[in-house]
């Protein structure tokens, strides 16, 4: 039921304005999926597509009237059912069929889709039948098989209806919630005045218009936000609600795990999860004015209206989906559609994308009774990896711990990197990490601390450890052996980058794993931890650096099968070095980071990341590894 609701933008918008108003009558478009308004028609009319429908059959076949072989289409509006009719009308006397007529040809009736209210019920009206012979030709039926056929034919076409009064009742609970104070009792105020307009059946969806009485104010309402930074404890609230919205969007992406999707419909959405979580990502690492509290209403919109469609496509394709079950999603569809209409015209509508909103909503898509989760758990989700075609992930060989940091003896010689930008960064980040409680044993970790005496033999470790981990992900995949040294080099350049080949830094007497400026990268491949939250150990990208590295490896080996060498087959990207070039754009900020690549690709015009990581490549390909000393330790 897409764009079902949009009116209550306009109905919210003059419930939260105090400006004078005019009463006017706005009609508001529904669309119900025309292939699911038909296959429920079938299923009531014939029992399902392809079976025979026994209108009538009295006195061991005296009097039948039977339908079969449906077909279903449009004309002029409204719904065309063609179909095999067979009429028998007979005098049953003493158990004999007396002067029986019969008639057996074909029927196309037409019928106008009407709303019943206030029981909300979509029905049919048969307003015109024709009959044609076994030969095609127009025909006629007369006596009493005319009057079999005018009595029962007519009330069987009718008798179908599709009750969408659940489906109102499930907007009406679940748009107050994203709303507070008086303005949820105002919202049911007016949705309470919505009434049917008239039905047409169009190409791809049956148009059901809503007509409601609204008021419609003389002038905008004036609009402003200061630009004062948020506190600490608005930033918080805000950091819960943009956590909250991504559980939202993944729990979406794997309902959609049942529809069989394409492996392409598939890296769209996952372009969709990874592109929202690097805006969450980008929201929490820089300072934010008072106008950012729009931000978790502008995410919302950002996503639905890109994972909304793949609901509205497949609206009947979930095998074993009752009528209730579709229902229900036309009602997710219509709820979500109105809140995405509502942001659009504008901040200040009191519209807050709320936790007991999502919920409602992500209930509707589940079967009753079914626990919904919407905690944003760093827990490794087996049915994420697995709907984005990940093998079992792989699991941490060294220690790992609960720690984010362990006592260290400051020694000469030893890195003294500061790895906490600000305190308020380190709050807003907590994770909570599911790991064995491993005895903290920092000594062990020892020979992952880089120091001038032993630069040679790391600088080896380093690149012998991302060798064997090139060669487990790449050597028997779509890559194949022949790339394997290019896997290879993209692994040891895009390490070289994002960590100068360092896992841990000891400062002020504490060891612990590198972290980015931003405080959510982690390790030799800096693998973000909120972005692949779901995907990966937490503890194991911290603490292990064989993990870490297989983790960057897999997602840079994702982003060239899925992403890269389609680009590369159609001509956009040209070799191994334009290959690495665009993985590595992704690898920084998501596949929709590939089409502003390319544009830039195309004019020769790069980013200052793009030509380091370039450098850092030419030389792995030179074989010059030797230059990782200058950044870390200088000359």
């Amino acid at each position: 039921m897409n764009r079902f609701l949009s009116l209550v933008v306009v109905v919210v918008l003059l419930l939260c304005s105090t400006l004078a108003a005019r009463a006017e009558t706005v009609v508001v478009p529904v669309g119900l999926e025309r292939k699911l308004v038909e296959t429920i028609y079938l299923e009531q009319v014939f029992g399902g597509p392809g079976q025979v429908a026994t209108v009538v059959n009295e006195n061991e076949g005296c009097r039948l009237l039977e339908l079969s072989e449906p077909e279903i289409g449009q004309e002029d509006g409204m719904l065309r059912l063609r179909a095999k009719l067979k009429v028998r009308a007979g005098l049953a006397v003493g158990g004999e069929c007396r002067l029986p007529v019969a008639w057996e040809g074909t029927v196309e009736g037409l019928q106008k889709i009407l709303v019943d209210v206030p029981d909300w019920k979509l029905r049919f009206k048969t307003v015109d039948s024709r009959f044609y012979g076994r030969d095609g030709k127009s025909s006629k039926i007369t006596g009493s098989a005319w009057n079999l056929v005018k009595e029962r034919l007519h009330d069987h076409l009718d008798r179908p209806s599709l009750d969408l009064s659940a489906n109102i009742r499930a907007i009406e609970e679940t748009l107050p919630l994203f709303f507070s104070g008086d303005d949820r009792q105002a919202v049911l105020n007016w949705l309470s005045s919505l009434r049917p307009g008239l039905v047409e059946i169009r190409p791809e969806e049956v148009s059901v218009p809503l007509l409601m009485e609204v008021s419609v104010p003389e002038q905008a309402p004036e609009l402003g936000k200061s630009e004062e930074p948020l506190t600490a404890a608005e930033l918080s609230s805000l950091t819960q609600s943009l956590e909250t919205l991504d559980a939202f969007l993944t729990f979406q992406v794997l309902q959609l795990g049942s529809y069989g999707l394409s492996l392409e419909e598939k890296m769209t959405l996952l372009d969709v999860l990874l592109d929202a979580r690097h805006r969450l990502v980008d929201f929490l690492t820089v300072e934010q004015p008072r106008s950012s509290e729009d931000a978790v209403r502008r995410q919302f919109v950002q996503t639905w209206d890109r994972v909304a469609p793949f609901f509205r496509r497949y609206q009947s394709a979930r095998p074993g989906e009752g009528v209730g079950a579709r229902l229900n999603l036309l009602a997710f569809l219509a709820a979500g559609d109105a809140l995405a209409a509502l942001d659009r015209i504008g901040p200040g509508l009191g519209l807050e994308i709320s936790r007991d909103g999502l919920l409602r909503l992500a209930r509707l898509l589940v079967d009753e009774g079914i626990e919904v989760d919407l905690s944003y758990s760093f827990d490794v989700d087996p049915q994420l990896r697995s709907f984005f075609g990940l093998a079992t992930a792989a699991e941490p060989t060294g220690p790992v711990w609960m720690e984010e940091e362990l006592d260290w003896p400051a020694g000469p010689g030893e890195a003294d990197d500061d790895p906490f930008p600000s305190a308020l960064l380190r709050f807003l980040f907590p994770v909570a990490i599911a790991s064995e409680l491993t005895p903290p044993d920092p000594g062990s970790l020892k020979h992952w601390l880089v120091e001038r005496a032993t630069y040679d033999s790391y600088l080896d470790k380093v690149e012998q450890l991302v060798r064997e981990e090139a060669g487990k992900i790449a050597g028997s995949g779509p890559l194949g052996a022949e790339r394997l040294d290019f896997f290879t080099g993209l692994m040891l350049a895009t390490a070289w980058q994002e960590s100068c080949f360092r896992q841990f830094v000891v400062d002020k007497g504490k060891l612990t794993f590198l972290r980015s400026w931003s405080n959510t990268s982690v390790g030799l491949m800096q693998v973000n931890e909120r972005v692949w939250r779901g995907f990966y150990r937490v503890d194991g990208l911290r603490w292990d650096p064989r993990y870490n590295v297989w983790a960057g490896g897999e997602i840079l080996h994702t982003y060239l099968v899925n992403y890269g060498l389609k680009k590369e087959k159609s001509g956009a990207l040209a070799g191994d070095d334009d290959l690495a070039r665009a993985a590595y754009a992704m690898y920084n900020g998501g596949p929709g980071q590939l089409g502003n690549f390319l544009a830039r690709h195309a004019k020769n015009s790069y980013l200052p990341s793009d030509k380091l990581f370039w450098n850092k490549y030419k030389w792995v390909r030179e074989d010059e590894l030797h230059r990782v000393r200058q950044c870390l330790f200088g000359g």
